[in-house]
């Protein structure tokens, strides 16, 4: 598997969580380590009408879609 190209990031925190945000380069079977321990929740949207999921293991994000997406927006929580 592939990992997954990060175009652009940012660390945060929202209350006691960390906050990873980013604009990524993504085709299926990509993964994604975020360098969290656990990941609570994550958001996905596809920039070209692509249908994007991932599934969660540990920190780390494996993603399944229908197309690649040179420019889909993700933000991850965390810690």
């Amino acid at each position: 598997m592939a990992a997954a190209t990060v175009n652009s990031y940012v660390y945060c925190y929202s209350g006691n969580r960390r906050m990873y945000c980013a604009n990524i380069s993504v085709a299926n079977t990509n993964t994604l380590a975020t360098g969290f321990g656990m990941i609570d929740a994550f958001s996905l949207d596809s920039s070209a009408q692509a249908t994007l999921g991932a599934t969660v293991s540990g920190g780390t994000l494996t993603f399944a879609c229908s197309a690649s997406d040179a420019a889909a927006s993700l933000v991850v929580f965390g810690v």
